[in-house]
């Protein structure tokens, strides 16, 4: 039998010391969920969290991009790029982008949409510049990423370069994968690859 509390989302609120004295609206609420912790409001110790680095404690894309509705305002798909069976690039391209430094935004996720990182930019990177600027010992990534105005990476996050080897785990069998660029392994005939 599964202990149905182990899907339970549970809701802390607690007054860090430097914001004692502040008023209870300004109280940071962290929400726990499958043994891991995530800020849900700007403060975090007294301080200010970047919007993109709000944005990206989502840890979700479908609630990352709600929030990102709910807060910033409408935007629009622009691609998805697919490196390996366990990373993906969703490019989003920001109508009105109030707080935000820059229109587009670059959302790295992994195969269960878990947000990994969260890029800005003022133009849509080239795709194997972007992996260049991931993994510059790789000879088969080239080229320069426009200036990256802010960025955000969450526990989901790991090096891409141990994805982009030729040994790296994946869940295909031999004759129903394919190597791609870079490195990695992707289903034969993917249109996303």
């Amino acid at each position: 039998m599964i202990d149905k509390s182990f899907f339970l989302l549970y809701i802390v609120s607690f007054r860090p010391r430097s914001l004692r004295g502040v008023e209870e609206s300004r109280k940071q609420t962290r929400f726990l969920g499958y043994g891991r912790t995530f800020a849900r409001d700007d403060t975090v110790h007294g301080g200010t969290m970047s919007v993109l680095k709000r944005l990206a404690a989502n840890l979700a894309l479908g609630d990352l991009l709600q929030d990102l509705h709910r807060t910033i305002g409408p935007s629009r798909p622009v691609t998805v790029w697919k490196q390996t069976c366990s990373h993906s690039d969703v490019v989003i391209r920001v109508h009105d982008r109030k707080d935000l430094p820059g229109h587009i935004l670059v959302i790295a996720i992994d195969c269960n949409g878990g947000v990994k990182e969260v890029l800005c930019f003022d133009e849509v990177p080239d795709r194997w510049a972007l992996w260049h600027w991931r993994c510059p010992s790789n000879p088969e990534f080239k080229g320069d990423i426009p200036p990256l105005l802010d960025s955000a990476r969450t526990q989901h996050w790991f090096d891409p370069n141990e994805i982009c080897d030729d040994n790296s785990y994946c869940e295909l069998r031999p004759e129903f994968r394919q190597r791609q660029r870079g490195g990695g392994f992707v289903p034969i005939g993917d249109p996303l690859a």
